[in-house]
Order: structure tokens, then C-alpha cells, then sequence
């Protein structure tokens, strides 16, 4: 009786594995650039991509913005989307902890608005502003001391 030359049995599953793999990474490349916000500044396009970049954030898109959460979750990104009130704009908050222990939150924003100082932006900066002060208050209120 001849001789039948046999694969190992777990190549095939390997090669089912890798395709799978392949085109499930291409799949997630091609939603996370749909999910771009559509603004065409080179600027813009170069903060979505250090904003996305890192493996494990969470892309989470809304009405009027999207959010980009980092993996830990303490650095998030709102990129406006044009019926935004403050189009082109983003803004990125960070949680720092200070060398003491306590925390503190860092926002960061850029318009790329013609005008400068827009007011729409300028108002989306204030807004962020009074949400900082209201978690701090309800951190002061929910454990009495100032974080």
C-alpha cells in the first residue's frame, strides 16, 4: 500500500487562526479609521491618531462627539464632530496624581476654527471647567477633604 504523505493535524487549524486573525485586525483598522472624525486638518488627523494609537483604548462615538478613552482611563479625547457647537475642536482631559497622592485633572483643548478665540470653543472650554469643579466638590462633599 502506498504511502500518504499527512499534515500535521494542527496546521490547518493554524492556518484558520492566522486568516481569522488577519482579517479580523483588518476589520478593526478599517472601523477604528471610519470612526474618524471627519475634519480635514493635518493637525486634527495627527491628534486622532496619537489619541488612538495605543493598544487597548475604547473609541465611543456620541451625537455630536466622539470620545476616545485611554486604556486605564484616565486621559480621554472629545473630538468634535460637525454639529458640534465648537467645530473644529478637541479637547483632552487628563487624571494626574500629584507626588502627595492627591489627584488633580489637566484639560487641554485646541480649536481649528478660523476665527480665533471662537466662542463656541471658548464655551466648550468653560463647560469643562465647571464639570471639574463640580467632581471636585463631590469629592470634597463624599470624603471631606480636598483632592
Amino acid at each position: 500500500m502506498p504511502s500518504l504523505s499527512r499534515r500535521p493535524a494542527g496546521i490547518p487549524c493554524l492556518i484558520v487562526v492566522i486568516c481569522a486573525f488577519a482579517v479580523l485586525s483588518a476589520l478593526a483598522a478599517s472601523a477604528r479609521a471610519a470612526s474618524q472624525p471627519s475634519y480635514d486638518h493635518p493637525k486634527f488627523a495627527s491628534l486622532w491618531r496619537d489619541a488612538t494609537r495605543p493598544a487597548g483604548v475604547t473609541v465611543t462615538e456620541y451625537p455630536d462627539f466622539t470620545l476616545v478613552k485611554s486604556k486605564d482611563g484616565l486621559t480621554l479625547y472629545y473630538f468634535t464632530k460637525r454639529n458640534h457647537f465648537a467645530h473644529p475642536g478637541i479637547v483632552k482631559r487628563s487624571m494626574i496624581q500629584n507626588r502627595d497622592g492627591g489627584w488633580r485633572v489637566s484639560v487641554d483643548g485646541k480649536s481649528f476654527a478660523a476665527k480665533r478665540n471662537d466662542p463656541g470653543f471658548l464655551k466648550w472650554l468653560d463647560q469643562f471647567k465647571e464639570l471639574n469643579q463640580k467632581m471636585r466638590k463631590a469629592i470634597e462633599e463624599d470624603h471631606g477633604t480636598t483632592p
